[in-house]
């Protein structure tokens, strides 16, 4: 997703952003919990520890991938832009912050 164009995806349907906001916050959490935890957590399991352990800034982009994955229709954010910008800041964020964990445990 972080690597199409803001712009195209905006003009997805809403069920296709919802997939993809859904597969790549919620992944993203699993890889987190993976290495914090040397473990592995189902989807769900994941958003909750990322709500417990990550700025709350990033919280509302969790809870609206946790919602999408129990079928919630919750309005958390005003624009499909808004929603797409906050999971690419996101992702960007929690890949730099996955790398200088494994970069602290490996040094």
């Amino acid at each position: 997703m972080a690597e199409t164009s803001i712009e195209h995806l905006v003009k997805l349907p809403t069920d296709e952003i919802d997939i993809e906001i859904e597969w790549t916050i919620l992944g993203l959490l699993r890889q987190f919990y993976t290495i914090k935890e040397y473990d592995i957590v189902s989807k769900l399991a994941a958003g909750e520890y990322g709500l417990e352990h990550l700025p709350g800034e990033w919280h509302n982009i969790i809870k609206e991938a946790m919602n999408i994955r129990k079928g919630v229709k919750e309005g958390i954010f005003s624009s499909e832009m808004e929603r797409l910008d906050t999971t690419l800041r996101f992702s960007r964020f929690l890949i730099n912050h996955c790398n200088k964990i494994v970069e602290s445990q490996i040094s």
